[in-house]
């Protein structure tokens, strides 16, 4: 399972996309899965948008080889 740590008896679950993926797929929840899928999908390709490739071209700008 995603986000889990468990030592003898103790068990630590995190609460997150990751495992609610898992739970879905434990589950056969399918849609669910899909669901959890496609957040993750929208939220890397929001990130890159609009951290990673502002960041990629800056650091192209400041840094030339000529």
């Amino acid at each position: 399972m995603a986000e889990l740590v468990a030592w003898g008896n103790t068990k630590l679950e995190a609460f997150g996309l990751g495992s609610y993926i898992a739970d879905a797929t434990e589950a056969g929840n399918y849609s669910r899965v899909m669901l959890g899928i496609a957040v993750m999908s929208l939220f890397v390709t929001v990130l890159n948008r609009v951290v990673w490739r502002p960041l990629y071209v800056m650091a192209e700008r400041r840094v030339r080889l000529n």
